[in-house]
C-alpha cells in the first residue's frame, strides 16, 4: 500500500474520478458528509446542545445525532428547512458539472489537508460550504473501503 504526498492526491482523486461508479459515489458521500458538518458547525456556532436544538427543530434529540452524522442521507428537503429555521440560516444548494469538479481537482494542490491516503480497494457497496470545509480525504477514504 503506498501513501500518495497531497501533491499527488489530487490529480490521482481527478483521475478516480473519471470512473462514473466511483464519482457517484464520491460526490453523495462528500455532500452527506459537508451537510452533516455544516449543520454540526452552525448548531456549535450558535451555542446550542443537540437538546436544546432539537426542541427548536421539533425533532428528537436522536434525530439531530443522526442527521449530524456523514453516513446519514435520510434527510428531505423539508427537514433541511425546518433545520435551517431552527438554525436561523439559508439552505443553499448548487450544482457543480462533473467535468469542472475533475478539473479543478486535476490543478488544485492540497487545501491545507492531510490529503494523504491509502489505496485500499473500492468497496462496492459504498453509497454514497459554508462554515466548516469536510475533508476530501475522509470521503476518498470512505468511498476506497
Amino acid at each position: 500500500m503506498s501513501l500518495l504526498s497531497p501533491v499527488e492526491f489530487r490529480p490521482r482523486l481527478a483521475e478516480k474520478l473519471r470512473n462514473a461508479d466511483y464519482r457517484r459515489r464520491f460526490f453523495r458521500l462528500r455532500a452527506q458528509e459537508e451537510i452533516a458538518q455544516q449543520i454540526r458547525t452552525l448548531r456549535e456556532k450558535r451555542g446550542l446542545r443537540q437538546v436544546d436544538f432539537a426542541k427548536k427543530a421539533k425533532m428528537k434529540q436522536s434525530a439531530v445525532s443522526r442527521i449530524e452524522q456523514a453516513s446519514y442521507s435520510g434527510w428531505t428537503f423539508k427537514t433541511l428547512l425546518r433545520v435551517a429555521d431552527a438554525l436561523d440560516a439559508q439552505v443553499k444548494v448548487s450544482f457543480e458539472a462533473a467535468d469542472d469538479v475533475i478539473e479543478r481537482y486535476a490543478h488544485e494542490k492540497g487545501e491545507g489537508e492531510n490529503d494523504t491516503v491509502g489505496e485500499p480497494p473500492v468497496r462496492p457497496e459504498a453509497s454514497g460550504a459554508a462554515f466548516a470545509k469536510p475533508s476530501t480525504t475522509s470521503v476518498h477514504k470512505a468511498v476506497l473501503e
